[in-house]
């Protein structure tokens, strides 16, 4: 008798593991009310989410600068509120942040009595109403308003801190400035420094920026190489610059190494171990084709280099089907989509394979012959690499994905990739021509990867826009989505 009531404890205890291993393995996808059809000229940017709701803003044009609507929904996803994003004076908007409980606009608009261009910050409250008046930030004279003095704003992780950074151009031929601002969340000014480079600012590229929870700044900026330059492309030289607030000092790493050139290259900060990885794919002397993966690491506090590593793909990715289909090794054309810092020092790089093709096809107008031809938009494979906290590869896992679509921006294509204390998902359209199936892979920190339908098109046929989502908590996204052909926000936990 007690030997049957062990092997039933047992049996029970058997059963309920394998639940809970099910359930954690199991995704929650809530929907909100379908409001009137989205089309393909409207965007939206999810701003985030807090006790009072989730908000978010819209426009027909994808850089939010004019004519932005913006919408606070509830927590069951349904629409609470929609007006168009009030402001006190006519300017530009450059970014829309929600920290803590206030919507804060930065605006940049002309200033008739200085006649400079002043940065300025408008808070809204909860209920999308103005709250206070203008403040400002930043203020430049309009002449050092250049070919590329776009301005960057960025939020710390814990929100504490908020990064401005721009170009202005300089009195002296092939020179610029850097600025970096950076503020509290009262918007008191911490510090800001200005820095030449002796170049153009038409010259100047800034593929990241961001700041650390102490506020120091970190951007990747390329200039021209001192080269010929060729027809096919144009060769320039990387680097990752850093201002340490502490100790007052900017610092410049070279991210190219002789004739190894960066062909893609992302960054992410890690601010428990205070750490910034810089990593991407590189070529060999300047050909374009890539030849293996770069990783830089640094310590914050030391400023010192820790790990730079140049080193091939494991060859073994290469037998995959879909890089088979795709014309064997080739790398080219790999896209950084998103960079997380592991917890160990280490971080992980989601890739993706995307590219343009001209189609040209024949049509008749009253019985004559017309050519006219129209892009392909091609987003593929994906790839996750996981860095271990040497540089070196722990892991690299392929999803076969094949995505093409006519002269609509890939509006439904490419991935959504969501990285949890547990594991790495990557959404995305099984077909991005029509409304059907949401994919999902899910890949371990071990490696292990599993590929499932998350939204099946017999239950409610639906199409993710990729852009439009943004993780709101360690395992939860939300997404905007059409479903059965009107706009609706998607909620999934992990």
């Amino acid at each position: 008798m007690l030997r049957f009531m062990f092997s039933n404890k047992t049996i029970l205890l058997i059963i309920c593991f394998v639940l809970i291993k099910f359930n954690a393995n199991a995704q929650t996808v809530e929907w909100g009310n379908p409001q009137r059809q989205k089309g393909k000229t409207n965007y939206s940017q999810i701003l985030g989410e807090n006790s009072s709701g989730i908000f978010l803003i819209r426009c027909r044009d994808n850089d939010f600068q004019k004519n932005v609507l913006i919408e606070k929904y509830k927590s069951n996803l349904t629409l609470e509120s929609a007006k168009e994003m009030p402001l006190t004076i006519p300017g530009t908007i450059e970014k829309v942040l929600l920290i803590g409980d206030r919507v804060f606009v930065f605006l940049s608009a002309k200033n008739v009595s200085s006649d400079k261009i002043d940065v300025l910050v408008q808070k809204l409250d909860m209920n999308l109403n103005i709250d206070g008046g203008l403040t400002t930030i930043a203020s430049i004279n309009e002449n050092q308003i250049g070919y590329r003095s776009n301005f960057y704003i960025k939020n710390s992780s814990d929100k504490s801190k908020i990064g401005l950074m721009f170009l202005t151009t300089s009195p002296e031929k092939n020179r610029s400035a850097l600025n970096m601002f950076t503020y509290n969340i009262e918007l008191q000014q911490i510090y800001g420094k200005r820095f030449e480079l002796n170049y153009d600012d038409r010259d100047v590229f800034i593929t990241n920026y961001d700041l650390d929870n102490s506020g120091n700044s970190f951007l990747l900026l390329d200039y021209p190489k001192d080269l010929k330059r060729r027809k096919d492309f144009d060769p320039r030289v990387f680097f990752l610059n850093a201002y340490f607030h502490q100790s007052d000092k900017m610092l410049e790493y070279e991210l190219g190494s002789g004739e190894k050139s960066i062909e893609e290259l992302g960054m992410c900060i890690n601010n428990f171990n205070k750490e910034v990885n810089v990593v991407g794919f590189f070529s060999n002397e300047n050909n374009g084709k890539i030849a293996g993966y770069f990783n830089l690491n640094i310590d914050i506090s030391s400023t010192e280099i820790r790990n730079k590593v140049y080193d091939t793909i494991p060859i073994n990715i290469f037998s995959k089907q879909s890089f088979i289909r795709n014309g064997g090794n080739d790398l080219t054309d790999m896209f950084i989509r998103k960079l997380a810092p592991r917890s160990d020092g280490g971080c992980m790089m989601v890739a993706e394979k995307y590219f343009q093709t001209r189609q040209s096809y024949t049509y008749y107008v009253n019985g004559f012959a017309q050519t006219n031809s129209r892009i392909v938009f091609n987003y593929n494979d994906v790839m996750l690499l996981s860095f271990n906290k040497n540089g070196s590869i722990q892991f690299c896992n392929i999803i076969p994905k094949e995505q093409q679509s006519v002269s609509d921006g890939g509006y439904y294509s490419s991935i959504a990739p969501v990285i949890t204390n547990d594991n790495i998902y990557t959404l995305f359209n099984g077909d991005v021509n029509q409304e059907g199936d949401i994919m999902l892979n899910m890949s371990n920190y071990a490696g292990k990867s599993e590929n499932k339908v998350l939204v099946k098109a017999v239950n409610q046929s639906s199409l993710l826009i990729p852009r439009e989502t943004k993780q709101t908590s360690a395992n939860s996204i939300i997404a905007c989505t059409i479903r059965e052909k009107r706009f609706t926000l998607m909620r999934v936990t992990f």
